[in-house]
């Protein structure tokens, strides 16, 4: 089976298991739709927890799902939000009129890296949201990066197929991406970068993507060398 897919057969099979587990109503926020600014974060993290033990046997089927696949071509990993990282996220969204649902998108997160073009896996992903029939938001940051552009590159799924649950978030990358996004978080990201370090992350993103395409009689181009190394080495959750 090929990469494209291979893709999807995944998502198809996928998407009704995500769909179990946001089969559920957040007790005690009022709307997902509300800002975040009235809530207490720590309460609001409960609610996430008491959402995560409830639905424990569903996601354990996601685990179970996502453990057992295997393909050179595609890697995929999965987290749920610890309480540091979701304490912070919300730290930085403070004031800036973000609802629930924005910043509560990732309590669930699930990451693709995928052996294919950035055209190539636009086309499938697109392709395969109009098929399936849930309600999933796209946000696709090579179309619009992000306001501060600091190179960072990908689609994002947000699976909101019921709006009284916390949605999934599924990240999609290319080799390209991934090369630079691991080395981004784990170097520039571990303290506030500043404006000369984002430039920095922007100016190697250029590069990664001005990069020639390996000759056929190439067992792995340059690009596929050097993701094998920095997966080995950052690739899991």
């Amino acid at each position: 089976m090929n990469t494209t897919h291979l893709l999807e057969s995944t998502l198809k099979g996928l998407f009704p298991i995500l769909a179990n587990i946001t089969d559920y109503k957040v007790k005690h926020l009022p709307s997902l739709r509300k800002t975040i600014d009235p809530f207490s974060p720590k309460e609001t993290y409960e609610e996430v927890l008491d959402f995560i033990q409830y639905q424990e046997i569903p996601i354990h089927t996601l685990e179970s799902y996502l453990n057992g696949f295997i393909s050179d071509n595609i890697n995929i990993s999965y987290r749920l939000k610890s309480g540091q990282s979701f304490l912070s996220k919300w730290s930085k969204n403070l004031g800036k009129h973000k609802q629930l649902r924005e910043v509560c998108n990732d309590v669930i997160g699930i990451r693709f890296i995928v052996d294919l073009s950035r055209n190539e896996m636009e086309s499938v992903l697109l392709k395969i949201i109009k098929s399936v029939g849930y309600t999933i938001d796209i946000i696709n940051f090579y179309e619009k990066p992000k306001a501060v552009d600091d190179g960072y590159r990908g689609m994002h799924l947000y699976f909101r197929d019921n709006p009284k649950c916390f949605p999934v978030e599924i990240q999609f990358w290319t080799f390209h991406d991934a090369i630079l996004h691991f080395y981004s978080h784990e170097v520039i990201y571990k303290n506030k970068p500043s404006q000369e370090a984002i430039e920095y992350s922007l100016a190697i993103r250029k590069t990664i993507d001005s990069l020639p395409e390996a000759p056929n009689e190439l067992e792995l181009s340059f690009i596929h060398f050097l993701y094998k190394i920095v997966y080995a080495n950052y690739g899991g959750e």
